[in-house]
């Protein structure tokens, strides 16, 4: 079944004080280590909604990735609730071709995590659930998997009203639509809002990476 990943990178990034998606891991930007995990994890194309200010540096990022797998779509108001940012990356998504039949949502800053995660929400989705939400410890996290009539529901609504949020939209679906899935993963709940919130992901996914070589 095709699959998509939104990779959402449109904010102002103000509490971080430069743009989380060029942030430097190792020898990449984040935008593209985070681009080949998706890639890695499943997803045939990634589509990143990048604050329009950094979209050339954000493609010139991606030059490792294969071109054909990913396309980076400007977000001309990085001050817009991040809902704004989720609907623009869905609805360019749902154009490509062939039709992605999965998306993945993820924001930038919380690091992909590993594969079975991908592996047990795919799983996880029944004939009736439209969407997968992975837990740790009790709390969601990221990535969210959404069916495409869920995605196609969720680009019709209007960004300014307060009920426009991922989470109440899920919340709002009945128990047997959405799967709440228990992993093992608790880079689920990462993320990077500040320098020193990047510098503790950063030593966290060293370690990681570390690990995952010695196995």
């Amino acid at each position: 079944m095709p699959e998509c990943a939104i990779l959402l990178a449109g904010g102002r990034s103000r509490r971080m004080g430069r743009p989380k998606a060029l942030l430097r891991i190792g020898d990449e930007r984040l935008i593209a280590w985070q681009t080949h995990r998706l890639l890695e994890a499943g997803a045939g194309r990634v589509v990143i909604v990048a604050a329009a200010g950094i979209v050339s540096r954000v493609r010139r990022a991606l030059a490792t990735a294969p071109r054909d797998a990913w396309r980076v779509v400007g977000q001309p108001r990085p001050e817009a609730p991040p809902f704004d940012s989720l609907r623009r990356g869905l609805a360019a998504a749902l154009r490509l071709r062939p039709a992605a039949r999965l998306l993945w949502v993820l924001p930038v800053d919380v690091p992909a995590p590993s594969v079975p995660v991908f592996s047990v929400l795919r799983r996880s989705l029944t004939p009736r659930a439209r969407a997968a939400v992975p837990t740790f410890l009790g709390r969601g996290g990221h990535p969210v998997l959404l069916r495409r009539s869920l995605a196609s529901r969720i680009i019709r609504l209007d960004p300014g009203r307060p009920e426009s949020r991922l989470d109440v939209i899920l919340r709002s679906l009945p128990a047997r639509a959405v799967r709440r899935v228990r992993v093992r993963d608790s880079r689920i709940h990462a993320n990077a809002n500040t320098p020193g919130s990047w510098m503790r992901l950063l030593r966290r996914l060293s370690r990681d990476l570390a690990t995952h070589r010695g196995r």
